[in-house]
């Protein structure tokens, strides 16, 4: 399998959240330290497609993730993606009609917090890629794999359903 994992920011990229300075994003994106700690032997080159909170994420930003997208030599793409705006970056990705597998994950709790929910959901959104026949876009969040047109984001209880 080639991977193609494109990281486009969000919680799990954050390093510091404070009220009054805003969010930092790590320079090193989440996912590299998530599959060093997993000990993943093979190491794919990650595409960092944006540094922003995806509730900033414009029209321009998910172009240039459909166009990385588009253009990767890879059947099957990780992105690691905010969890606000999941959903709709995965249904713009749906609407491209590629022919490839795209599967988004992210975390309700930065990578660098002692309680993080990354690790898990990125090395479960790995496994679950390797396994996917079908080329489609889904999301895997919370132990749960979700095709794009069958998904939500329950804000209150913080899971997808």
């Amino acid at each position: 399998m080639k991977l193609f994992p494109l990281n486009s920011t969000g919680t799990i990229d954050t390093v510091l959240e404070n009220s009054k300075r805003g969010i930092e994003v790590s320079e090193e994106a989440a996912i590299v330290k998530i599959l060093d700690r997993g000990r993943v032997s093979t190491r794919p080159t990650i595409v960092k497609a944006c540094s922003k909170n995806s509730q900033e994420l414009t029209h321009e930003d998910l172009n240039k993730i459909a166009t990385l997208c588009k253009n990767s030599v890879s059947s099957k793409i990780l992105i690691t993606h905010g969890t606000d705006t999941m959903v709709e970056t995965a249904k713009f990705l749906a609407d491209h009609n590629f022919d490839k597998t795209i599967l988004l994950t992210g975390a309700f709790r930065p990578e660098t917090f002692k309680d993080t929910d990354a690790d898990f959901n990125v090395g479960f959104a790995l496994g679950v890629l390797h396994c996917l026949a079908t080329r489609d876009v889904y999301i895997a969040m919370n132990g749960g794999l979700f095709h794009w047109s069958n998904v939500s984001h329950d804000v209150g209880q913080n899971y997808f359903v």
